[in-house]
């Protein structure tokens, strides 16, 4: 789900701040998960071979936190984005 274009309603339903332009992955995981989401590594050196270890952890938070927001989307039987609206 591209987490920038969910409609106002969308996110008001989620417990965001509608229209903010500011909805981001740490964001929609507090409010719809109740959890912090850790974020020091988006800054590090993605370009660098191999990753380290705790980026990779980082990358499969971020993959974990997203099929578990889309879950809890479901189960509040939340009206999902159209398909032109989901990321590839």
């Amino acid at each position: 789900i591209d987490l920038q274009t969910l409609p106002p309603e969308l996110q008001r339903s989620l417990g965001l701040k509608a229209g903010t332009n500011t909805v981001g992955l740490s964001s929609m995981v507090h409010a719809v998960l109740g959890k912090p989401l850790d974020k020091r590594m988006q800054i590090s050196d993605w370009e660098r071979r191999p990753l380290s270890q705790s980026q990779l952890r980082y990358a499969s938070t971020d993959a974990r936190c997203l099929v578990s927001i889309y879950d809890e989307m479901i189960a509040r039987k939340l009206a999902l984005p159209a398909p032109s609206t989901m990321a590839v």
